[in-house]
């Protein structure tokens, strides 16, 4: 009797032997499968941060580009805006009689002063503020 015992004791060795090497095989599989998913994962994270950068520097730019239109032609046709009216009021011919003549003035005075705050420079950076 021993004979069928010592078969199947080595049939359970073989068996074992082989589920041994089949699990080390799963085993070396995994992490190598676990490797390449956190280099990959890595390497997304890299272009995710690459991108970032690429965008926060572009909406700096956009930023920039926009502060400088503001001020050289918004703020420059605000000026040019004052320059005329000034130069209209300065052109036309007063009224005749004291009384018109300084009626005309203070109502010249007030007009110059709601063209000057209508057409005051603006303050660019407090309209494009830059959101963080």
């Amino acid at each position: 009797m021993t004979a069928p015992f010592d078969r199947l004791v080595k049939r359970s060795q073989l068996l074992v032997g082989a589920i041994m090497a089949a699990q080390s095989v799963l085993i070396v599989t995994l992490a190598v499968a676990v490797t390449f998913l956190l280099v990959g994962t890595s390497s997304q994270a890299d272009q995710s941060r690459r991108q970032a950068r690429a965008t926060h520097a572009l909406v700096i730019e956009v930023h920039q580009a926009q502060l400088s239109a503001c001020q050289r032609v918004g703020n420059a046709l605000r000026g040019q805006e004052v320059a005329l009216w000034d130069h209209l009021l300065a052109v036309a011919p007063p009224p005749k009689g004291k009384a018109a003549a300084r009626a005309a003035r203070r109502l010249r005075s007030k007009f110059r002063r709601y063209v000057a705050r209508t057409f005051a420079p603006v303050n660019c950076k407090k309209i494009y503020k830059l959101k963080r």
